[in-house]
């Protein structure tokens, strides 16, 4: 894949990009006709400015995980902060990497959608919620900073949960309306210590897209629905 503009180049042949390697930046460099002749940056136009900046199948940053989360977790919608909230810290200062992520999806490059991992309490596939989920893994906080710097604080960004419990499987189809709305309502922060909870981070902490918008086949079921009664009358 050629190089968009001068920027995403520099960004990913500096080495700048996480998950983007040298040898990957490399060949994008020789499928690129004239570096010199790309633009400083490419224009975007979006309905949801952080959406133009990712690419779960082959953004920088981006693992099977991300290509395959409506199998394996939950697709939802999440303010920065939040997401840095509910994994390990990582000051802005501290975030090394958010520079040359920002250059590179200025000038034309994508990356996957931030992840975080939860652990998934015994009692809640027995209905029992009165303990949180609490996040064991993460990616993306880099990213995070990339996104609030450029599309504002208030811009809530794709991120993607995927849930597991030391007992059971879980997968996307384990993910009742009531275990959503539990991880809704609070989870607990990544912790430094296996040993150690880390502390409980209340929400709402984010929105699914059925929140944001009836989903397709609904609408497809509705309309047809109504159709047959129509018929009927």
């Amino acid at each position: 894949m050629p190089f968009r503009s001068k920027a995403q180049a520099r960004a990913a042949l500096g080495g700048h990009i996480p998950g983007f390697s040298k040898a990957r930046a490399l060949q994008w460099a020789r499928e690129t006709p004239s570096i010199a002749d790309l633009p400083e940056r490419v224009r975007r136009n979006a309905a949801r400015c952080s959406d133009e900046y990712i690419d779960n199948e082959n953004g920088a940053g981006s693992t099977g995980n991300n290509g395959n989360i409506d199998y394996l977790g939950l697709r939802v919608r999440m303010l920065p902060h939040v997401f840095r909230s509910l994994a390990s810290p990582l000051t802005r200062k501290e975030a090394d990497t958010a520079e040359g992520l920002k250059a590179f999806v200025l000038g034309g490059g994508r990356v996957g959608s931030p992840m975080l991992y939860l652990d998934i309490p015994e009692g809640w596939s027995k209905g029992d919620f009165s303990e949180a989920a609490s996040v064991n893994g993460h990616e993306g906080r880099n990213r995070m900073f990339a996104f609030e710097e450029i599309c504002g604080r208030d811009e809530m960004v794709e991120v993607h949960i995927i849930p597991g419990s030391r007992l059971r499987e879980y997968r996307a189809r384990h993910l009742t309306p009531e275990i959503v709305s539990a991880m809704q309502h609070g989870i607990r922060a990544q912790s430094g210590s296996r040993s150690v909870q880390g502390r409980l981070v209340p929400g709402p902490l984010f929105v699914t897209e059925r929140d944001l918008a009836p989903n397709r086949s609904s609408r497809r079921k509705s309309s047809k629905n109504s159709r047959r009664t129509s018929r009927k009358r």
